[in-house]
């Protein structure tokens, strides 16, 4: 089974809540045969460059791959 980091979209919570982001990355990664084992949001601050999921990504986990859920 493949491992995936998930990043959800912040500045679209008001159109759609991150339960339901959640519920569509899930999908994906099931999809994809796998699941999610790490979940993540950025920050205002930090939307534009993705400083919390590279952070993440320089630690070298054991992942597969980050599903991202944007519309932007």
């Amino acid at each position: 089974m493949k491992n995936y980091y998930s990043c959800i979209d912040t500045k679209f919570v008001k159109y759609l809540p991150q339960p339901l982001q959640h519920l569509v990355v899930g999908d994906k990664a099931t999809k994809l045969g796998g699941k999610i084992i790490f979940y993540t949001s950025e920050d205002f601050g930090t939307y534009d460059y993705h400083g919390i999921i590279r952070a993440k990504v320089e630690e070298k986990p054991q992942m597969d791959g980050i599903i991202f859920f944007s519309l932007s």
